[in-house]
């Protein structure tokens, strides 16, 4: 792939000059994750990424499959997946698309109030992290 993305005149983009570090992760979708195609950029996304015991994941990926259709009522999802590769390993992220920022904070409380979301895990997760991300404007 990225030699195909190499071919491509506009690849890679000119911003070396502003790229102070890099991660690269890749990572695995979740077998039950649905496809998530936009069709237009949400006004922020939130991304939420968790470090877990290794071993855990099979309990992770059950606890999620069982309460995710019960999540999607209320707003899709747009990436749900483990990192195979990369500097953080044993974890996985889920990115949410919202209208606003109230948007997502209406739609977490109605999630919440059914008394089935968040998905519970068996053990504690060791670290998590979170992001409001705005898209960049084309």
């Amino acid at each position: 792939l990225r030699a195909e993305a190499a071919k491509e005149a506009a690849w890679p983009p000119p911003i070396a000059e502003f790229i102070l570090n890099q991660q690269v992760e890749i990572l695995t979708p979740f077998s039950f994750a649905p496809a998530w195609s936009p069709t237009s950029p949400a006004g922020v996304y939130e991304m939420r990424q968790y470090t877990f015991r290794p071993g855990t994941l099979p309990d992770i990926q059950e606890k999620w499959g069982a309460a995710l259709a019960g999540r999607l009522e209320f707003s899709p999802v747009a990436m749900l997946g483990n990192i195979e590769f990369g500097p953080t390993t044993n974890s996985f992220i889920h990115l949410w698309p919202y209208d606003s920022l109230s948007h997502r904070e209406e739609v977490r409380r109605q999630a919440a109030a059914t008394g089935k979301w968040p998905a519970s895990v068996t053990e504690p997760y060791l670290q998590q992290r979170n992001k409001i991300l705005v898209p960049a404007a084309q």
